[in-house]
């Protein structure tokens, strides 16, 4: 019997510092979050990016989004990013920028992306994983460490 596709949205918190991060600097580091639902079937249809700042940030990031682990490149919390050639081609999508806004009546800003880009899970050993990244654009002080969270809507492959 097979498995209909789903559709999972999953929250990721980012452990940042409270200090001010300078434009080109990782945000929290390479997060590796699970949201494809089978080694089987390593796939889906990405539906939608968020990004929350829940001190209220409207300074924009870049958004960097990889099928397969970039083993080779520097993307740690704090310093500038630096995407190696060998990783390049690891990117699951062109990186893209966000810039949150805050809503009316409320503390928290939020920014989305709609988008409908197949994704897949490239490790060597095929896992559920897609590794991101959030780049400050210009100098970005979170509120608190768990300040930033990332969403990932995806419509997982079915089997």
């Amino acid at each position: 019997m097979s498995k209909p596709a789903t559709d999972l949205t999953v929250p990721t918190v980012i452990n940042v510092g409270t200090v001010a991060y300078a434009p080109s600097k990782c945000l929290g580091g390479l997060q590796t979050i699970a949201v494809l639902d089978s080694p089987l079937q390593p796939g889906g249809i990405l539906n939608e990016v968020d990004v929350y700042f829940q001190g209220g940030n409207t300074l924009g990031v870049t958004v960097y989004l990889f099928g397969q682990n970039p083993t080779n490149s520097v993307i740690q919390d704090g310093t500038l990013i630096t995407i190696a050639a060998a990783d390049v081609s690891k990117l699951a999508l062109p990186p893209f920028t966000l810039t949150p806004s805050v809503p009316q009546g409320v503390t928290f800003s939020a920014a989305s992306q709609p988008l409908a880009k197949s994704i897949t899970n490239r490790d060597n050993a095929p896992a559920t994983n897609i590794y991101a990244a959030i780049v400050a654009n210009s100098s970005i002080t979170p509120a608190g460490t768990a300040d930033l969270i990332l969403g990932l809507s995806v419509l997982r492959d079915g089997y």
